[in-house]
């Protein structure tokens, strides 16, 4: 038997309209970025990767390459790579996403993986198995959740008896959830990240319990105001693409002065205990986390 490839349509439109009324004419069409999780996935007992019919390539489209930062925050154009992101001065780039972007597979890769794709990805990984990748997936995505990142998603809007008009809906991170969230004929344009004031983070990537191939990743942030913390938050994801947030546990130390008390301290522990329990059966994943969390605040007690 012998198995038939074709080559796929590739589309290269040269504004975010044309793109998009490309997409509306063709089949099931796919966005390409940086290409990562098209070219990572060859089908099974195969050496060729199975590309889709059609393609269409975001590569000339100038006004997703740009960045620009103001008082109020930052914003990103979705096709900015993971290496140029990285290339930015840390002082301008918001805490913690330097650190996140070095645990980021190889250069190569990041200097091909797009920041809008890496997003993108995430949500479509987070609906299958994880640990099927060959690189880490959404690594940036639950620590601009924690910043309160915004995307901006452009789509065309239907009209009765019209022509379709384009059309832009802004929607928090943590809210891009399934095909609510992100259609397959919408493109994530930009990343807005609001300046917020943190002044500590601790990024950490560890090894799990659960699969030695899928690290545990830990992100957390402090806002610290004359020895008080006046906000944290934190979040925890592994291989399965989950990540755990809980806003309870972030509301326990508000407002709270340092050193910690006893009494801030097993609340804390509790917290974190709840954070995690849905890992009733990994219990040295539970004892990182919180080794981790004891780590953040007695880092954040020494500078303040």
């Amino acid at each position: 038997m012998v198995n038939k490839y074709t080559s796929p349509r590739v589309l290269f439109p040269g504004t975010i309209n044309e793109a998009l009324e490309l997409a509306a004419r063709e089949n099931s069409p796919v966005f390409w970025s940086g290409g990562t999780a098209i070219t990572d996935r060859p089908e099974s007992h195969s050496t060729l990767i199975n590309l889709p019919k059609a393609i269409i390539s975001l590569r000339m489209i100038n006004e997703l390459t740009r960045t620009a930062r103001s008082e109020t925050g930052m914003e990103i154009s979705s096709m900015v790579t993971l290496d140029r992101l990285a290339s930015i001065s840390r002082r301008i780039l918001a805490p913690g996403i330097f650190e996140t972007l070095t645990l980021i597979g190889s250069r190569p890769l990041r200097c091909r993986a797009t920041l809008g794709g890496h997003i993108a990805e995430y949500f479509i990984k987070s609906k299958s198995d994880q640990s099927t990748c060959t690189h880490p997936s959404g690594y940036l995505v639950p620590l601009l959740q924690l910043l309160d990142a915004s995307v901006e998603i452009r789509y065309l809007r239907e009209r009765a008896r019209r022509k379709p008009v384009s059309a832009v809906k802004r929607i928090p991170l943590t809210l891009l959830e399934g095909e609510e969230g992100l259609g397959s004929r919408e493109i994530i344009t930009k990343i807005n990240i609001p300046a917020g004031g943190w002044n500590f983070v601790v990024v950490e990537c560890l090894p799990s319990e659960d699969n030695s191939a899928s690290p545990l990743l830990f992100q957390a942030l402090a806002k610290v105001e004359k020895s008080v913390i006046t906000d944290w938050r934190i979040a925890v994801m592994d291989g399965t693409g989950k990540i755990l947030r809980n806003r309870e546990t972030e509301a326990i130390l508000s407002g709270h002065s340092l050193p910690l008390s006893e009494k801030d301290i097993s609340s804390l522990e509790n917290g974190i205990k709840g954070l995690t329990e849905s890992w009733e059966n990994r219990k040295k994943d539970q004892n990182t986390v919180l080794r981790l969390t004891h780590y953040f605040m007695r880092k954040v007690s020494e500078q303040y």
